[in-house]
């Protein structure tokens, strides 16, 4: 638990040697690992959060296993949000 009168330093925090390189653009064999339904930000609408993760290689060959990408669906926007795309 960090107080506020702690100074935050970046650096001492431990580094990690883990990659997290950008997937390459293709398409990709993956699960859907998670998903969370809620509000969006303004609270006039509903989203989905889904993770997906990565079970296969690209039609380019390779693999990227194990590789998370994330999503927001928003499959009832709110009407203000829909007039704003129409316009």
């Amino acid at each position: 638990m960090a107080f506020l009168e702690e100074t935050f330093v970046a650096d001492d925090l431990p580094q990690s040697d883990r990659s997290y390189d950008l997937l390459p653009e293709g398409w990709y064999d993956a699960t859907i690992s998670k998903a969370e339904v809620g509000n969006t930000k303004a609270g006039t609408g509903t989203k989905i959060d889904v993770r997906y993760d990565i079970t296969g290689p690209t039609q380019r060959g390779g693999s990227f296993s194990p590789a998370s990408t994330f999503a927001t669906l928003i499959p009832k926007p709110s009407a203000l949000a829909a007039n704003n795309l129409a316009n």
